[in-house]
């Protein structure tokens, strides 16, 4: 009981971090995404200035985050919301 009670604070803590100052080292980030949210990484690309954008997604509680990951090795969360919905994309780039 001890485990489990020390295990929900350290999530906590964790959580809050992130959501406090938005920046924590990539893998904090990735752990807390994956693990305490269960999103998972759905895709990734370089925005205009050469900063990597990650997009992470829970289909089934539609949770959504983006992470903005700085050179340093920082993850920056830049939005997160809900109803997440993922369209597919024909080889014309129109949504299905």
């Amino acid at each position: 009981m001890k485990s489990l009670i020390a295990a929900f604070v350290v999530t906590l803590f964790a959580t809050s971090a992130i959501a406090q100052s938005g920046c924590v080292p990539h893998a904090d980030a990735m752990e807390v995404r994956a693990g305490t949210h269960s999103e998972e990484r759905i895709g990734m690309g370089l925005s205009a200035n050469g900063t990597l954008m990650e997009i992470w997604a829970n289909h089934d509680t539609g949770t959504w985050t983006i992470l903005r990951v700085l050179p340093s090795g920082i993850a920056c969360i830049a939005e997160l919301g809900s109803h997440f919905m993922l369209y597919e994309v024909t080889p014309g780039g129109a949504p299905t």
